[in-house]
């Protein structure tokens, strides 16, 4: 079986920090969190990349990232160990299980996730 995240409110797919830091780590990247100079939200970026006072462009560590894939393991893991405590703003997370090999997409609507299978739909034959 293959465990699938997905988010089950408007709002859309995202991570608290605390997750993120998980799946870094898990994931072997070495990371620094950076506090906004302008009272917005905190940000990642890889350790080591601060060169002269300045980091470079490609340093930026998005959870978009490292959430496109939702089966990923270090993923799964994050939300299964942190529970509720892993949810960004306006997500409540859910899995779903999967026979491996099945075919399946992610439908959206308002940011409200839908795990769908192959066999659910009505397809049309030309």
């Amino acid at each position: 079986m293959t465990t699938i995240a997905y988010n089950i409110r408007h709002g859309g797919f995202s991570l608290s920090d605390e997750a993120l830091e998980m799946l870094l780590d898990r994931k072997g990247i070495p990371w620094v969190k950076v506090k906004s100079k302008y009272g917005g939200m905190d940000y990642f970026r890889a350790d080591g990349a601060l060169v002269n006072g300045v980091y470079s462009d490609d340093s930026f560590l998005s959870e978009y990232d490292f959430t496109v894939d939702r089966s990923d393991e270090d993923l799964i893991y994050a939300i299964k160990t942190l529970g509720k405590e892993a949810e960004g703003p306006h997500c409540w997370l859910a899995t779903t299980e999967l026979p491996a090999g099945t075919k399946y997409v992610i439908q959206e609507y308002d940011g409200w996730e839908e795990v769908k299978t192959i066999d659910e739909f009505d397809w049309l034959i030309a």
